[in-house]
């Protein structure tokens, strides 16, 4: 029977853009993500298409879980074409009151009033829109043009995640190589360490024998100390979670990250613990794959 295929994995890496003519001007909508540890959306819009940004946050949100994702969103030279002007009348107003507050407070001359010119200049007075009734029908093509840069966008994404799942895999299985001669080589570690040490007390000028059980207690005390065989199964337990998480795909980069953390842990463990050359020869390699992967594992959504 034919295993199923693996899940999706995403990287966070990944660029889109796309284009349309609305009005007879250039809609140009392009974004690019990086690897970020929450989920952060920069929208950059033309100002009269600032009331759409909630909406266009809300669609990406359904398709981007994790990582920094920059929107930059433009129309040709004369965008102002397809927006209305319009006075703010209420600002107006309200900066007419505190003219004539100043006027009061201070005793300004009042022969030089604020004349309409001078208040058309004023932050805020005139505002930019688009017509009632072109809002929606532009905003509808906005999502479109939107979608059209997502699907390349979550392509490469895509694409850059089966890369990284590939990469990660085969690190994976270098680290199970090298510890399957480490699990091959705990054993034997009691054993020599016990002819060691009588090979030792032989040497020493002892004004009488070493009792054999009292070796022998020595040596079961030194075997449980350096015992690295719990080491060794969570190690392997780890890299069995992390491969069927690679496989379920998803948003599993937080996971990938602990995971990475505790084999790191068990690894440096069994390094204290078994004091031996030959596991400490094979251990440099797999903490170097473990640290490898854990800079993939950063870039994953």
């Amino acid at each position: 029977m034919k295993s199923p295929s693996p899940a999706p994995l995403y990287s966070m890496t990944g660029f889109g853009r796309a284009e349309r003519r609305i009005d007879g001007l250039p809609l140009i909508v392009e974004l690019k993500g990086v690897n970020h540890r929450y989920n952060d959306i920069k929208i950059r819009l033309p100002s009269f298409l600032n009331d759409s940004e909630h909406l266009l946050r809300q669609h990406l949100q359904k398709v981007i879980s994790r990582g920094r994702t920059e929107v930059n969103i433009r129309f040709g030279d004369n965008a102002e074409m397809l927006a209305q002007p319009r006075l703010n009348l209420d600002l107006v107003k309200h900066y007419q009151n505190l003219y004539e507050q100043l006027q009061e407070q201070l005793a300004y001359d009042e022969s030089s009033p604020l004349s309409a010119e001078k208040m058309f200049h004023l932050p805020g007075v005139l505002l930019t829109t688009l017509a009632p009734e072109d809002s929606d029908a532009l905003r509808e093509q906005l999502i479109e043009t939107l979608e059209a840069a997502l699907a390349p966008f979550l392509e490469m994404r895509e694409r850059e995640g089966a890369n990284l799942r590939s990469d990660m895999q085969q690190r994976l299985h270098n680290i199970e190589e090298e510890l399957q001669k480490i699990a091959a080589r705990a054993p034997q570690l009691p054993a020599e360490q016990f002819q060691k040490l009588q090979q030792r007390l032989q040497e020493l000028p002892l004004s009488q024998p070493v009792d054999p059980q009292r070796l022998h207690q020595e040596i079961a005390v030194w075997a449980d100390k350096s015992d690295i065989s719990e080491e060794i199964t969570r190690l392997r337990s780890h890299i069995e979670q992390f491969l069927k998480l690679l496989d379920a795909g998803g948003v599993i980069g937080r996971r990938l990250d602990f995971l990475c953390q505790e084999m790191h842990r068990e690894a440096t463990t069994m390094g204290v613990k078994a004091q031996d050359s030959s596991i400490i020869h094979w251990l440099l390699p797999i903490k170097a794959e473990i640290e490898k992967i854990r800079e993939q594992v950063q870039n994953i959504e």
